[in-house]
């Protein structure tokens, strides 16, 4: 089943009935007032070509519009370039602040490449103008509002303004974005313009970029109808919904057909450890096979030093990435941007949109693709691929407060706040190019940021606990730093270490300001670091009462539930390897013994440097993987699985509860193997470190496939998801057991 307003192609169709037309209870007054909501349309064709000529006629019509009516105070510019919306933006703001022609007005830009930080503080600042639903009558004397948008605001955007002005756009785009014009019908008649290209109206055929033909054939029956309308042409659902095209295919936006979709295609995909050398793109499928919706995506860290990328992985690892502080950008566009290659066009905001006809480029300036403290490698821009996550210093520009910008200069560093949204361990980092983040914050801190990290004075516990109380005494101190700053005064086992860069300090705390999560940190190393130890047997007690509550309420048989209770029972036993334990007791033996067999532990280094040396120190084989070992583990105890009611499912759950395994396991070199005993329950388990699985004998990728065949390309993976979030859930509220 589709589910579109503007759907695509023959089928049944839900719609209105002709009881719905009529007059009767309040309900059908709400939505008669919506459907009889007149907005009537003039058409225009810009002056002069190119974008520059675009931009100038809908600041023409912006301006026309609210000289004609005072009534507008909110009003929308919809086009279908991100740059030629950045341009229209620029343009707006500075007529508005040299009052040309009269236009006084406030302005705002709102794109699909914005960090979802500032998205949220956009829709916060202008929410109350523009949200559907609002109190017309409080922003009567308050300057009108120009929202210039893209294509984002077409779907799940409920915005309701006054005027519209809109690029000429294929009828299914354009019926979207009228969506957003008096979208509850208050204001019973509106204006709506819309602004063709010279060159494009000059076409007998338009082919664009964007929309190829279907923009001409729209525009070619507007002009048609309104000169049957008399110039008077009405695009309201009632005005529209009689002079609609009966094929609407040629006049909407061209969806490619998406190949066929074999068998052997998903046997590709749901190799995901590792992926095969040769496996078909997925966006092909989902947008065809002339769209191209490869992104990455881009973080701002003002502490990293230009002059010594070696130290950026380390300084990452201080405060590791979280999804809010992250922009989205097309991989095509990230290249040639990173690359410092010229940008005439930075292309459309729709999902999975042909990038412009323009050659790709290489070199620039080194960027970090982040993958973990230990993975994380400094790499060129031709050498990024989908899904990368890329950090760069804040002074390399490239995105203001309204997102996307590739000419803005400095750019906010917004770590702190972004650890405060995902709930992240509390982390301040003392370092001068973070300062000007932090307000008025900044001239406590500043005497930290100048001691010398190499001879840490006596004193600088004392000095650290003083400027935190200063700092939460404060009533001017920023909304994201106080929670930050109550957190670690009251840690009484926070860290201070001196700055990766060679410059500064950075306080960390052992709690959470809440439960973590959306962070990209590596799985391997810090899913074993704590905020406190767990106890391994404490944690496998969790995860299991996780995963039966999960599963129960996932609608899973009882048989299923009990596996997947079995497989997170059984999951981390591996961890009771002694080297692993010495690991998390930072590659000290001894101190390991005395802590007892942890699962998590608050003493695992976070940068990538501790962690090799720590696992060095402890002997822990490089890329050594506990799940392997508690295959082994569970496989010496068959009076243990006599309980499973599927044997290769829990085995295989245990296997890939980290991503590996599917279908083969990883190689890990293990010259020294050790011997490795656990108890669970009554059963004692015993097995050695070397474990063999990386053999192409060892049965890992028969069961895998046994498995996907079982339970289907989705099945196996929603299971196997059962137990990575019981795990994760575990591991952010130990202790809790999943009880309500």
């Amino acid at each position: 089943m589709a589910t579109a307003a503007t759907p695509h192609g023959e089928g049944r169709r839900f719609t209105l009935s002709p009881e719905d037309d009529t007059e009767g209870g309040p309900s059908q007054a709400v939505l008669l007032q919506r459907l009889r909501a007149r907005k009537l349309a003039r058409l225009v064709v810009a002056e002069k070509a190119k974008d520059a000529g675009l931009v100038d006629a809908c600041l023409e019509q912006v301006r026309a519009v609210l000289a004609e009516d005072p009534t507008v105070r909110a009003m929308m510019v919809v086009l279908n370039r991100v740059a030629v919306a950045r341009e229209l933006r620029e343009k707006l703001g500075k007529a508005t602040r040299s009052r040309k022609d009269g236009l006084d007005a406030d302005c705002v830009l709102l794109t699909g490449r914005v960090r979802s930080l500032e998205r949220d503080d956009l829709l916060t600042r202008w929410r109350g103008r523009i949200a559907a639903g609002r109190d017309r009558a409080t922003a009567a004397n308050v300057r009108p509002l120009v929202v210039v948008a893209t294509q984002c605001v077409e779907v799940g955007a409920d915005l309701d303004v006054d005027a519209l002005v809109t690029e000429a756009c294929p009828l299914d785009s354009l019926r979207q974005r009228l969506g957003r014009l008096d979208r509850l019908g208050h204001r019973g008649t509106s204006q709506v313009v819309i602004v063709i290209r010279k060159e494009q109206a000059a076409q007998s055929s338009t082919d664009d970029p964007v929309y190829g033909e279907a923009l001409g054939r729209t525009w070619a029956w507007l002009v048609e109808e309104d000169a049957a309308a008399s110039g008077r042409l009405d695009l309201g659902i009632d005005g529209l919904d009689p002079i609609l095209p009966d094929d609407l295919t040629p006049f909407s936006a061209p969806v490619a057909d998406a190949p066929l979709l074999f068998p052997a295609y998903c046997d590709l995909w749901v190799q995901t450890g590792p992926e095969p050398a040769v496996s078909p793109e997925p966006s092909v499928f989902l947008h065809g096979p002339q769209r191209d919706a490869a992104e990455v995506r881009v973080v701002w860290r003002s502490d990293l030093d230009p002059a010594r990328p070696e130290t950026w992985a380390d300084t990452v690892a201080m405060e590791s990435p979280v999804a809010g502080e992250t922009l989205p950008l097309p991989l095509w566009l990230a290249r040639r941007w990173l690359a410092e290659a010229r940008l005439d066009d930075d292309g459309s905001d729709l999902a999975g949109a042909a990038p412009p006809r323009i050659d790709d480029a290489a070199g620039g300036l080194p960027i970090l693709r982040w993958r973990g403290p230990e993975d994380s490698e400094v790499a060129s821009s031709d050498s990024i691929r989908p899904g990368d996550l890329l950090v760069l210093p804040c002074s390399r520009g490239g995105c203001d407060e309204e997102g996307w910008n590739p000419d803005a200069g400095e750019v906010p560093d917004l770590a702190e706040r972004a650890a405060l949204a995902a709930r992240h361990r509390p982390v301040l980092r003392l370092h001068p190019a973070v300062l000007p983040n932090l307000g008025a914050a900044a001239e406590v801190l500043a005497p930290l940021t100048r001691l010398n990290p190499d001879v840490l004075p006596e004193t600088l516990e004392d000095d650290v606990a003083e400027a935190l109380a200063a700092l939460a005494a404060r009533e001017d101190l920023l909304e994201h730093l106080r929670p930050l700053v109550t957190s670690l005064l009251r840690d009484r086992q926070r860290r201070v270490v001196p700055h990766p860069s060679g410059i500064g300090l950075v306080v960390s705390g052992r709690g959470r300001l809440a439960a973590e999560g959306s962070d990209f940190s590596g799985e391997d190393s810090t899913s074993s670091l704590g905020d406190e130890p767990v106890l391994l047997v404490d944690h496998l007690n969790d995860v299991e009462r996780w995963a039966r509550r999960i599963g129960d309420h996932a609608g899973l048989n009882a048989e299923l539930v009990s596996d997947l209770a079995l497989a997170a029972r059984l999951h981390d036993v591996g961890k009771a390897d002694p080297r692993f334990q010495a690991w998390l007791a930072g590659g000290n033996p001894v101190r390991a013994v005395r802590r007892g067999l942890l699962a998590k532990s608050e003493r695992l280094p976070r940068s990538g440097a501790s962690l090799a040396r720590a696992r060095a120190r402890a002997g822990y084989p490089k890329g050594g993987r506990h799940e392997l070992l508690s295959v082994r583990l569970a496989e010496s105890a068959p009076e243990l699985l006599a309980a499973a009611h599927d044997r290769d499912l829990v085995l295989h759950l245990v296997a890939s509860h980290h991503g590996h395994c599917r279908p083969f396991a990883p190689v890990v070199d293990d010259p020294r193997p050790r011997s490795v005993a656990q108890k669970v329950g009554e059963h004692c388990l015993h097995a050695g470190s070397d474990t063999g699985l990386e053999r192409l004998d060892s049965g890992i990728a028969e069961r895998f496939w046994t498995l996907v065949r079982r339970y289907g390309w989705w099945g196996l993976p929603f299971l196997e998801a059962c137990l990575r979030l019981a795990d994760h859930r575990a591991s952010e509220r130990p202790g809790h057991g999943g009880a309500e």
